[in-house]
């Protein structure tokens, strides 16, 4: 439906998942930011965008991987990857 911010966000990233699955890391990554953008909460879209993140990290392109990482800590402070310091940990393996 539209306006959803819990189930159609789920679908977009299920879809980013098959993207990785079937190894098209960059439709996955955007797949996923699309879906961090669709939910715009605290909740799912730190998920999303931690998602994006280790893929990228993946495909040794860190430096793209530290923004979205980034962007978690500024865009979603409340998120339980920011409380947690969790954030913090992927901040400093994709900064060496």
């Amino acid at each position: 439906p539209q306006g959803d911010k819990g189930v159609s966000p789920q679908y977009v990233a299920a879809l980013a998942n098959c993207y990785a699955a079937d190894g098209q890391f960059d439709k996955a990554v955007a797949t996923f930011k699309k879906a961090a953008k669709e939910a715009n909460n605290p909740v799912l879209s730190p998920v999303y965008l931690r998602e994006a993140g280790l893929l990228l990290e993946n495909e040794k392109k860190n430096e793209e991987a530290l923004a979205l990482y980034e962007q978690i800590k500024s865009e979603y402070p409340t998120s339980s990857l920011v409380t947690s310091q969790q954030i913090e940990q992927f901040i400093t393996r994709v900064s060496k």
